[in-house]
């Protein structure tokens, strides 16, 4: 509660009540502006950009927290009404659009968004996205192969255990670096481990297109293949 005073005001977005003492009550945000890592992002602008897709009939973007109090873990999901093929296309889509910070880490497809009575969207009934973790480690194959190249194996392993690290589960060669959790923090972590390791130099936003680790692996041994 604040008191209200004489003087220019600044429209801010903001939704609020003028109680009879003559102090503003703040009742919460009147757009879908949230705040994530120090960026101020405008979800619908997000949504926008995702119906901008021909093949997304309908978008939603959502804020999803381990917890309330926990900040640090804020992320974006994104839900689309599309065929679940075109997923990867429509994660394309956002990245040549939008700034690292506003591309969702999610994305999933549904035949339709759940709405309320009212038409609203219903968060509460939007699926959990698929995210990989250590609940599910004895279906999934963290061993890596063996291949011909005893330092990609090295690599390989090194980066298994930073992303590991990372995300706090057990990472297999194929995983994907979004269905982990991942997003522009996590990128610019991974690539800072790197460095300090002595790794080759890896972009974040190369980290974005390449996605698993067999790929940001095969990419590395390309750029700094030894002439």
């Amino acid at each position: 509660m604040i008191r209200f005073v004489d003087g220019r005001m600044y429209r801010s977005g903001d939704r609020g009540r003028l109680g009879i003492d003559g102090r503003l009550e703040h009742l919460g945000r009147l757009d879908n502006q949230v705040k994530i890592r120090g960026f101020r992002i405008e979800l619908d602008e997000i949504r926008a950009v995702l119906l901008e897709y021909p093949y997304v009939s309908a978008a939603a973007v959502v804020v999803n927290r381990a917890s309330v109090d926990d900040a640090a873990s804020a992320r974006l999901d994104a839900y689309v009404v599309t065929d679940q093929d075109r997923i990867a296309d429509v994660r394309c889509h956002a990245m040549r659009l939008l700034p690292e910070h506003m591309v969702p880490s999610t994305f999933t497809a549904l035949e339709s968004l759940p709405l309320t009575a009212n038409g609203k969207l219903d968060v509460s009934k939007l699926p959990a996205p698929k995210l990989s973790s250590s609940t599910d480690k004895a279906t999934r194959q963290p061993a890596l192969e063996v291949s011909q190249d005893p330092a990609s194996d090295t690599l390989l392993e090194k980066l298994r255990c930073i992303w590991g690290d990372a995300f706090g589960v057990e990472v297999g060669h194929d995983d994907n670096f979004f269905e982990l959790g991942g997003n522009s923090l996590f990128a610019v972590r991974i690539a800072r481990v790197m460095r300090e390791q002595g790794l080759p130099p890896l972009p974040p936003r190369e980290l974005y297109l390449r996605q698993t680790l067999r790929s940001v692996v095969d990419y590395l041994n390309d750029v700094h293949e030894p002439a």
